[in-house]
């Protein structure tokens, strides 16, 4: 485990958020978004994060994703990773995101879990990060798994 500060150089772009229509999951639904960068578009609008609206939002999930776009990350869905984002250093044709991040309210609560979700994200050439709030700031935890030949359970053969 070390404590990684992720840096980007995205600026970050926020949608009127006037006619939008709340979602359970913190998300809301905006018709007409216009062109965006990695949001895909149904029924004539999007479903944008919490952090995607310009109202102010003090919820953990907006704070933590505020915060990484402060940092110039892309944030987008990491939901088919089974994390709450995915963080690009860049725009998403630049290349892939090198973080997965949790969500505060569903960081591991066991180090199997931990270990689990670290091994997942190595499978996919990404690092898991785990948001810490405080007060008044965010920082982050990243579980970094050994490369193959110095895992625990394994000797190094000398040739």
């Amino acid at each position: 485990m070390k404590e990684v500060q992720p840096k980007g150089s995205f600026d970050a772009v926020f949608f009127d958020g006037g006619e939008s229509i709340d979602m359970l999951n913190g998300s809301s639904w905006v018709s007409k978004k216009g062109d965006a960068e990695g949001i895909p578009s149904f029924l004539g609008g999007c479903v944008l994060d919490e952090n995607s609206l310009p109202k102010a939002n003090d919820s953990l999930g907006a704070r933590v994703a505020r915060d990484m776009e402060d940092r110039g990350l892309l944030v987008r869905t990491g939901f088919k990773y089974g994390v709450r984002w995915r963080a690009y250093e860049g725009g998403m044709s630049e290349g892939h995101a090198p973080w997965l991040v949790s969500h505060p309210h569903s960081l591991p609560t066991d180090w199997t879990s931990a270990c689990q979700g670290s091994r997942l994200s190595s499978g996919v050439n990404k690092t898991m990060l785990l948001p810490v709030v405080d007060e008044d700031s965010v920082s982050y935890v990243a579980i970094v798994r050994p490369p193959p030949d110095a895992r625990w359970s394994t000797t190094r053969r000398r040739q």
